[in-house]
């Protein structure tokens, strides 16, 4: 595996690691409290409680991108699958990411557009370079 490739997966692996603790805390100052604000009707039950576990999922996501990377590192992308989910992150980081552009919300998009992106080009490059 190519030192550039093997060097890309590593720094999105730990965007993503080093992200999960910002995560926690923005979400207990500034999701949860936004939340608790939602009237706690049965009209509104599923999607409050839905909101705070999708947040919480994430963390649990962002650590498994980013001990996929360290696998990536180690053996390259090898299936239709792998490539599946490294296009599908970078498709949803980008326009995930665009929300928090948006509201200046800038800590977030190491995750969402800097991680997924070295990936793929890791991926690419890896290609290239194998071929």
């Amino acid at each position: 595996m190519a030192f550039f490739s093997t060097t890309l997966y590593y720094a999105s692996a730990a965007i993503n690691a080093i992200s999960v603790p910002g995560h926690v805390l923005f979400g207990i100052n500034q999701v949860d409290p936004a939340v608790a604000s939602i009237p706690s009707d049965e009209e509104l039950a599923l999607g409050k409680a839905t909101a705070t576990t999708a947040w919480d999922m994430v963390n649990t996501l962002l650590a498994a991108s980013a001990l996929l990377n360290i696998q990536w590192s180690r053996v390259g992308v090898r299936t239709l699958e792998e490539k599946a989910i490294i296009w599908t992150t970078v498709f949803a980081g980008t326009l995930t990411g665009w929300r928090y552009f948006k509201v200046r919300s800038y800590a977030g998009l190491g995750c969402l557009w800097v991680a997924p992106w070295l990936t793929a080009g890791a991926m690419i490059y890896q290609q290239v370079d194998s071929a």
